[in-house]
């Protein structure tokens, strides 16, 4: 069957089950929420049982596809940033006391080893003692952990948490923002000084802006102006901010015309070419909805809301896999997918994305693909044996890739813990409209 014939059948399949009934609509949100947050749970109980280092502090840096410990590994701010962000989050939606102890364990541990407090910066990377090894302020690093202080606020409401969320925050205006052309810069030395070689790792593109660090200093400050609303001192500064990159995003990194997000830039904002990243393109799409809707700027809310569509759309028709549902990395417009494996992080960001379009929309299709995601994920991306989730699986068989680490710098219960409790509030949000 082509892939063509497919789509067209399962569309017309999933569509009538979805409008049968509205009764039949709600059980399969329903059990949607449940299955999702069951899942949550699976996570974070996972990371609460294998990943705390109880010899060194804070967590280890590193465990294989088997479960076996680095206990020397080194350990990565983004990951320990991740995981602050991930139990602070658990803790704000299920209350759950043991939640509130890994975040506070993390919060700390990122204060203490990770966090400059000469220059208030952070650390990119420590050794399994705490002591740093790279030194450097990348700026998307700076980002997760204000990102992550944001959320253990919302978790605790306490006022030193926001204190060095805000020095984060006036660390990245005062030093990251480009006076000059706007938009921020990637990377700097500890002592924010500006560097000739921007590159987080062997390999990455050596780019004076990224689409990936600017989009998610644009979470860190949605999630600050969501949490902090009610302080009128800071409260028109973060909005400013908020809607300053927000504005800079539409203007310099989304594609307009192709529904596509273009990934490295000199100083300028000129292109530097690449392929398109479908998982950077995907969570981008609910991304800016989401700080577009945080904002609540309704000129720009309305500049947003077709290019979410236009964006899902594109990663749908380039990078998405029909015959299973799975999305994959990478490709272009000319020749589709060129990095055909299908990542974790990718699949838990397609459903939410889904997600949120088939709520812009009101399209069944949209729904439809978010639990032919939701379905892929169950089948191929959860480890049933050794828990949590692989990092990839190949396109056609669908193996594991073993050689992967379980745990490390960028594999965390961030993406996936975080799909969980986007879609149950979204489930419960369209539940608790239908009932009024």
């Amino acid at each position: 069957m082509s892939q063509n014939s497919f789509k067209t059948i399962f569309f017309f399949l999933l569509s009538f089950f979805i409008s049968y009934s509205h009764s039949d609509d709600l059980q399969q949100l329903e059990l949607f929420k449940e299955e999702v947050l069951s899942e949550h749970e699976n996570i974070l109980k996972f990371w609460e049982k294998y990943t705390i280092d109880e010899d060194n502090g804070g967590f280890i840096g590193e465990i294989d596809s088997q479960l076996v410990k680095n206990p020397k590994a080194d350990k990565g701010v983004i990951l320990n940033a991740r995981i602050t962000w991930a139990f602070s989050a658990g803790y704000i939606h299920t209350k759950k006391k043991e939640y509130l102890n890994i975040a506070s364990r993390a919060y700390n541990y990122l204060l203490e080893k990770f966090y400059n407090h000469e220059n208030d910066g952070v650390y990119f990377m420590i050794d399994y003692k705490g002591n740093p090894t790279v030194t450097r302020n990348q700026v998307i690093a700076v980002a997760f952990v204000t990102y992550a202080f944001s959320e253990y606020y919302r978790a605790t409401k306490d006022k030193e948490v926001l204190e060095y969320t805000l020095k984060l925050f006036n660390s990245l205006e005062t030093y990251a923002l480009d006076k000059e052309y706007n938009g921020y810069f990637d990377a700097f030395s500890e002592d924010w000084e500006k560097l000739d070689d921007m590159r987080m790792y062997e390999g990455d593109k050596d780019a004076k802006k990224t689409m990936n660090a600017n989009f998610h200093i644009m979470v860190a400050y949605a999630n600050i102006y969501r949490s902090y609303k009610e302080n009128d001192k800071e409260n028109d500064k973060i909005k400013n901010a908020l809607k300053n990159l927000i504005e800079v995003l539409l203007d310099n990194v989304i594609d307009e015309k192709r529904g596509s997000c273009n990934l490295f830039f000199d100083e300028e904002w000129n292109v530097i070419k690449s392929d398109d990243n479908y998982g950077l393109d995907i969570e981008a799409s609910w991304l800016i909805w989401d700080a577009a809707q945080v904002l609540g700027d309704k000129k720009i809310i309305d500049k947003v809301k077709p290019l979410v569509i236009k964006i899902v759309e594109h990663c749908l028709k380039y990078g998405y896999d029909y015959n299973d549902g799975g999305m994959m990395n990478e490709g272009n417009d000319k020749e589709g997918a060129v990095n055909t494996y299908k990542s974790w992080w990718v699949q838990a960001e397609s459903v939410i994305a889904f997600f949120n379009a088939y709520q812009i929309t009101n399209e069944s299709k949209y729904l439809a693909n978010s639990l032919l995601t939701w379905g892929f994920i169950k089948k191929y991306m959860i480890d049933y044996k050794y828990g949590e989730w692989y990092g990839t699986v190949s396109k056609d068989d669908h193996e594991p890739n073993m050689n992967e680490s379980k745990i490390g710098p960028w594999k965390c219960p961030y993406h996936n813990s975080r799909m969980g409790l986007q879609i149950a509030e979204r489930i419960n949000s369209i539940i608790s409209q239908v009932k009024k």
